[in-house]
């Protein structure tokens, strides 16, 4: 049990030091993914004790904050910024380790509400910072149009299905609302990305509607979708998505 815990310390700090060493060493920057990502699964190898189809399930989401946030450090300038996000992303990624940690060795209602609430909160993040990498490549690199949705695609359902951890919310039964969130926020990513706005708005814009598709989702899951319960989601998001996009600066 020691091993495990040490883990939630190392982990963190190694990938911090992967990221610090790509920022020097820029052809080190996929031998630090690679290294980064490999040393997340073995982590949770460790410190889950399922079958091997659920222990894949906790490997996707820091597994994709790690990525989207390491590619977004890698097309920004300011080292406030860089540094910042890096730091995120690792606080992000010992707080998963921990509560995994406690959520199998010490078993409470409360280890897996907080493992509910980061793994919501890194799909926030993580579709952030996929959509802005994603949006701000096309100035620089040419690439065929259907690169962004489908990557999206990907990344969106990746991230609907790690919530099969949590049966209370009986995804499987609502698999065909799953997929036409998946399709509306994939077209949504694509559309866009068509749009002239500073790439971390559009990847904004994108984060609220992929927040108010898994409340959605969530609460149908549970037998509890109605005007109520969907109203202050709703609220949140159209009233941000309107500040944001009142406030904008077109390109």
């Amino acid at each position: 049990m020691k091993q495990q815990r040490w883990l939630i310390l190392i982990v963190p700090f190694l990938l911090w030091l992967f990221s610090q060493i790509f920022l020097r060493q820029a052809g080190f920057f996929y031998v630090a993914l690679a290294f980064g990502t490999l040393l997340i699964i073995i982590s949770l190898k460790f410190l889950t004790r399922l079958k091997p189809h659920k222990w894949l399930l906790f490997i996707i989401a820091p597994t994709l904050l790690f990525l989207s946030f390491s590619g977004l450090v890698a097309v920004l300038l300011n080292n406030v910024w860089i540094q910042s996000l890096i730091f995120l992303e690792v606080i992000f990624i010992f707080f998963y380790l921990r509560s995994v940690y406690y959520y199998f060795y010490f078993p409470a209602p409360l280890w897996r509400e907080r493992l509910d609430h980061i793994i919501m909160a890194s799909g926030f993040l993580t579709i952030y910072a996929f959509a802005a990498v994603l949006f701000y490549l096309p100035a620089f690199l040419s690439f065929l149009p259907f690169i962004i949705p489908l990557v999206m695609m990907v990344v969106i359902t990746l991230l609907f299905v790690q919530f099969n951890l949590f049966p209370r919310d009986n995804w499987q039964k609502n698999w065909r609302l799953i997929f036409v969130i998946v399709l509306i926020l994939t077209e949504l990513a694509w559309a866009l990305s068509l749009w002239p706005l500073v790439f971390n708005l559009l990847a904004m814009f994108l984060s609220l509607a992929y927040y108010l598709g898994l409340t959605i989702i969530r609460l149908a899951g549970r037998n509890n979708l109605n005007y109520r319960t969907l109203r202050l989601p709703l609220l949140l998001s159209v009233s941000i998505f309107l500040i944001l996009f009142l406030t904008a600066r077109w390109l």
